[in-house]
């Protein structure tokens, strides 16, 4: 559990921008950065990094191939597995970003407030989690320290 609420952590760190809607989009069709966050953040305590990795910001899927995350962010065997028992919106807010092979300099910071479950120990915790609208999606980006490791051809630690 301790893996996956570092993980989670580092969801936290990272910048995550959201611009305006991309030219011709409208509001009701596209997903709001709350609802996309919540997905992103369930997925990888559940440690679904395959599904995580392809809500990743297309620059940072280049950084880090799928094939190569997954190993680096799968926990070693036997580790019990965790889940997001619930996930209360908290609120939004848009911030500057300034993150490595990201366009985008805005993101839309949600604040959630969680209950992690393994086995039958349940953690609460709030984190602030960040979405960047790429112009067709909402996506999530990896933390500076990620950036660091994955561009050394090492996994984060």
């Amino acid at each position: 559990m301790k893996r996956r609420v570092a993980i989670l952590v580092v969801l936290v760190a990272a910048g995550v921008g959201g611009n305006a809607l991309a030219a011709g989009s409208s509001a009701s069709a596209v997903q709001k950065p709350e609802d996309f966050m919540q997905k992103v953040v369930r997925l990888t305590v559940a440690g679904r990094h395959a599904e995580a990795w392809s809500l990743l910001h297309p620059a940072h899927q280049k950084l880090a191939p799928r094939s190569r995350f997954v190993r680096c962010r799968t926990e070693p065997a036997g580790t019990p597995p965790s889940r997001i028992v619930s996930a209360e919106f908290q609120g939004k807010r848009f911030e500057r970003i300034d993150t490595q092979l990201i366009p985008q300099h805005t993101a839309t910071a949600v604040k959630l407030k969680l209950v992690v479950a393994t086995g039958a120990k349940r953690e609460p915790a709030e984190v602030t989690v960040r979405a960047v609208w790429t112009g067709k999606r909402w996506a999530w980006i990896l933390p500076v320290g990620n950036i660091v490791a994955f561009r050394a051809g090492k996994c984060p630690s």
